[in-house]
């Protein structure tokens, strides 16, 4: 039987916005950042697990879901220190997917005394470059969102991080996949994949992974993008002491499609870090 434990909800001012977070739970803080193309409700299958054992903390990031984009230049790395700063988090184990693992990394090489573990879901380090020319359908969806077709674009997002090049949207699971797709649509229709006003790591983590001294996990899903498994196996080789998780059955979003294999493989990670 789940243990009951606190819950919270609230917004917390850093960096000339005001981001929207949840935490939820106590023990070790546990920092979750969700993907570009998602907002922290990605993370719904893992915030009851986790919190049943450590102090979670999730939030929107800068323009996505509740947290408002603000005005001026920002870093990401630098929105999740001020955040942290003001939760009173000295010290965490960030658990990143996608653009959220990227941000982690940076986040990690910045501060490194306050990133206890590095938990890097289908991400890539800043700077890393895809090999080949890019999927025809990430520029059919790239041309969607510029024409604001919103829901071409959404239907092509998750064609794109849900399905994986390898599988066809009748092979997934209704639900799950609706469900994704309505959160994708949420994010274009505010806008918040535009990047205008971040500032970009002024020393791109790809270079510097051999300076990461902190436990890492990396997770994979054998049915992402070739690139992201190349990217996977990169951090796995250079980043010292790091381990790697292949998940089958699943591609880039892969804690969604598999919540009970990622929340377990992650456990372990966690009570074998803190």
């Amino acid at each position: 039987m789940a243990r009951a434990y606190d819950w919270e909800s609230g917004y917390a001012g850093a960096n000339g916005t005001s981001f929207h977070y949840e935490r939820a739970g106590a023990g070790e803080p546990l920092v979750l950042l969700h993907a570009g193309i998602a907002d922290q409700r990605m993370w719904d299958g893992q915030v009851p697990v986790f919190a049943q054992h450590y102090d979670v903390i999730r939030y929107d990031a800068r323009g996505y879901g509740n947290t408002h984009a603000g005005a001026g230049r920002y870093s990401r790395s630098q929105d999740l220190y001020g955040l942290m700063m003001v939760l009173g988090v000295e010290r965490a184990v960030l658990l990143g997917s996608s653009q959220g693992g990227t941000d982690a990394i940076d986040f990690a090489l910045e501060h490194p005394a306050m990133a206890a573990g590095l938990a890097l879901v289908s991400a890539v380090p800043s700077g890393y470059q895809l090999q080949g020319e890019p999927p025809r359908r990430v520029l059919e969806f790239m041309s969607a969102y510029q024409q604001r077709d919103l829901e071409r674009a959404s239907e092509l997002a998750a064609q794109v991080w849900l399905d994986g090049p390898h599988r066809t949207p009748d092979q997934m699971d209704p639900h799950i996949r609706g469900w994704v797709r309505n959160m994708m649509r949420d994010v274009l229709a505010a806008g918040a994949m535009d990047t205008t006003g971040e500032e970009p790591s002024s020393e791109p983590a790809v270079g510097r992974l051999s300076e990461l001294r902190v436990p890492t996990l990396v997770v994979v899903g054998d049915q992402d993008d070739p690139s992201i498994l190349q990217a996977g196996e990169r951090m796995t080789s250079e980043i010292p002491g790091a381990e790697k998780l292949v998940i089958c059955g699943a591609a880039h979003l892969l804690n969604i499609e598999k919540p009970e294999e990622f929340n377990r493989v992650v456990l372990d990670f966690l009570r074998r870090t803190y």
